[in-house]
């Protein structure tokens, strides 16, 4: 069980070029082992995966905020560790009074795992522990913390709750404890923590409430982003503030719908994760989605304040932005290099006949 460590200096899976995350280190841990709270922050972009907050129970996230730094986060290992039964904070990143800015980055497959609660003897007296609760698979953002996610992707996370205590040694009346919950699966968002995603897709991230994101207290607020496809939770959850600025997506009508342009309750029509060029995976628009042309020019910083997506993209690319952290080329589906379009002529397409 790891306590609170010392700030660290040198870590595998760390570049410092082209850097990744804003913000900065908080208190010490160690990433790729079993630490405290997390130890390193940045500024830029990049890529977090398979993080698990809690592998031992209770643990936070491998990341901290803090002040400035310049880390490319290519892959981290497990970050956390602490009391049994205690909350899984922040698969990836925790930030508790802090000021971290995501910029063009991609945060997939992390984990916030609550403890399991301890067992309780078939002849005693108590019931066996309760779960703790998983918060924020990849993000956790509490204690007036300011959080701004720009042109980045957040997929396939989750946050989950630990299991309760058991009985052992025999059938009786003791019972087992509670397990626990799983809130906010791509961000949990508490203690009067403010989050502003823009033009970013959260996809298949999965939590017992808040699959996508979760609001406890303070606000969050969508502008130009998509959240879709949780599993589990609903894209969103919580008695917080979830808000829309305007032109935003979500495919089951818990997060928009108040906002201009706002379109709630479709589905976006994503690709996979995978390398769509640049330097992180991303999610494509496929052909068909109602995300593709949906911000006019001039509009919600389209080709004005935003003038490039994730992959470093133009935008816009045929008059108007695409929602989300990908900008295709205006018809679906990946972008194809202009020398890959060619027809040839004459062609002809005729029945194959033996005869000759």
């Amino acid at each position: 069980n790891g306590g609170d460590g010392g700030n660290g200096t040198s870590v595998g899976g760390i570049d410092g070029s082209n850097g990744s995350f804003g913000g900065g280190g908080g208190g010490g841990g160690s990433v790729g082992g079993v630490g405290g709270d997390g130890g390193f922050g940045g500024g830029g972009g990049g890529a977090a995966s398979h993080n698990v907050a809690a592998l031992n129970p209770g643990g936070q996230g491998g990341f901290g905020a803090g002040n400035g730094g310049a880390f490319r986060v290519v892959l981290s290992g497990v970050g956390g560790g602490g009391g049994g039964g205690g909350a899984g904070l922040g698969g990836a990143i925790v930030n508790a009074a802090g000021t971290i800015e995501i910029v063009a980055s991609t945060l997939s497959n992390n984990q916030a795992a609550g403890g399991n609660g301890g067992g309780t003897p078939a002849n005693g007296s108590s019931a066996g522990g309760d779960g703790g609760s998983g918060y924020g698979g990849a993000i956790f953002n509490s204690t007036g913390s300011d959080l701004t996610i720009t042109n980045s992707t957040l997929s396939a996370n989750q946050a989950t709750g630990g299991s309760g205590g058991q009985i052992f040694g025999g059938a009786t009346g003791a019972l087992p404890g509670s397990d626990g919950s799983g809130f906010g699966g791509g961000i949990a968002n508490v203690n009067a923590g403010n989050s502003s995603l823009v033009f970013a897709t959260l996809s298949n991230n999965t939590a017992a409430t808040g699959g996508g994101l979760y609001s406890a207290s303070g606000s969050m607020t969508l502008q130009n982003s998509i959240v879709a496809n949780s599993p589990t939770g609903g894209n969103c959850g919580g008695a917080g503030l979830i808000s829309s600025i305007g032109f935003s997506l979500d495919s089951d009508g818990s997060c928009v719908g108040t906002g201009a342009g706002d379109i709630a309750g479709v589905n976006p029509v994503l690709g996979p994760l995978q390398n769509n060029g640049g330097s992180t995976n991303t999610q494509a628009l496929l052909a068909d989605s109602p995300a593709i042309n949906a911000i006019p020019t001039g509009s919600s910083g389209c080709g004005t304040t935003f003038t490039a997506d994730q992959r470093g993209v133009t935008r816009p690319r045929a008059g108007a932005c695409d929602i989300g952290a990908f900008e295709g080329n205006g018809l679906g589906g990946l972008t194809l290099p202009a020398d890959n379009l060619k027809i040839y002529l004459p062609l002809l397409v005729q029945p194959y006949s033996t005869q000759r």
